[in-house]
């Protein structure tokens, strides 16, 4: 949940700076003050399902795939290890199919979010992450679901490309150094080299990607409710009149 509530807030900082253009964007600790302050502690939580959804689905996807398309390509090698080519290309595949299933939660989490930034007035009033991703493609159809996939399907390539390719040929590097046969699995060292190397191979190049995919996933979310926003006032002027 601590990484839940971070990454919320990392969420809002860039809805806050698109909704303010110009105006300095608060720190972490002002935004989650001024959200209890406001909407109560449960506001912190906002979009949770959401992210939950994204991880059962997306995070099951990217690492089960990665991992039946390796053993696949390994069978297909008369059960020899593949090269670090063919672990690149098995997580590619992986994480680029994991990525299109798992977008529509990433927008359904924004709009959550953004929703409860929003005037009273002008909020969807979304109820849950099902609600969410129904009503979104019920009134901007199924397209809108996937908006800023490009930049999210690269991170998820570079994503597992570096977390698990990556872990996956320096597990092998690191257990020869380390003389560990891997008869039962790594070895608990053998997994800490391996996970280092991962780590600093994945962080420079994904984050990146993140913050583009994030960035235009709350444009694209500014931009629809700007349409609702405009939808609602000119409702109630043909109510005027």
């Amino acid at each position: 949940m601590s990484f839940y509530i971070s990454f919320s807030m990392q969420v809002r900082m860039q809805l806050f700076g698109q909704l303010n253009p110009g105006k300095p964007v608060p720190s972490f600790a002002t935004i989650l003050t001024n959200m209890v302050k406001s909407d109560g502690i449960t506001s912190i939580y906002k979009g949770v399902d959401a992210a939950i959804g994204r991880q059962l689905v997306y995070g099951t996807a990217r690492i089960g795939l990665h991992r039946a398309i390796s053993d696949e390509l390994k069978k297909r090698n008369d059960g020899k290890p593949i090269n670090f080519g063919m672990k690149a290309l098995s997580g590619m595949a992986s994480g680029s199919i994991a990525v299109c299933i798992g977008t529509p939660f990433d927008i359904a989490l924004v709009r959550l979010q953004s929703d409860s930034m929003a005037p009273a007035a002008e909020r969807k009033n979304y109820k849950n992450v099902m609600d969410a991703l129904t009503r979104t493609v019920k009134e901007e159809g199924p397209a809108a679901l996937y908006k800023g996939l490009a930049p999210n399907i690269l991170r998820g390539m570079s994503m597992n490309v570096g977390q698990l390719a990556c872990y996956d040929q320096a597990k092998e590097m690191v257990a020869k150094l380390l003389n560990d046969p891997m008869t039962n699995g790594p070895a608990f060292t053998t997994q800490v080299g391996a996970s280092l190397v991962a780590v600093s191979t994945y962080l420079p190049i994904g984050c990146v990607f993140w913050y583009a995919k994030q960035y235009l996933i709350c444009i694209f979310v500014l931009k629809s409710f700007h349409l609702h926003r405009v939808s609602q006032q000119q409702h109630s002027q043909c109510h005027l009149t």
